[in-house]
């Protein structure tokens, strides 16, 4: 019998300081969690508007574009 996978969460990482990104992207896929990150805020509303199913955001409020 073969086990049911089912989809890990994704979450997205928006923060405009690479290293946070990396850290919370190695802390996080870590934790089994699939991430994608991205360094503005245009880069995030891009990929979140076209149905995209994230489980969670981690955004930076401080970002210069939003």
């Amino acid at each position: 019998m073969e086990a049911v996978r089912t989809p890990q969460p994704t979450i997205l990482v928006v923060d405009d300081e690479t290293d946070i990104c990396l850290a919370l992207s190695d802390l996080l896929g870590n934790e089994g969690y699939q991430v994608e990150a991205v360094e503005t805020g245009k880069e995030a509303l891009g990929r979140v508007f076209p149905l995209h199913p994230y489980s969670a955001v981690i955004l930076d409020l401080g970002l210069p574009d939003l």
